[in-house]
């Protein structure tokens, strides 16, 4: 079974590249 603490910094890692990739395109 997978923890949710790892899980979550998936999400974490997923969001930020994400917020970069957004914030790149709207630059």
């Amino acid at each position: 079974m997978i923890s949710s603490s790892i899980l979550c910094q998936e999400l974490m890692a997923i969001r930020g590249v994400l917020a970069q990739a957004t914030t790149t395109s709207t630059r």
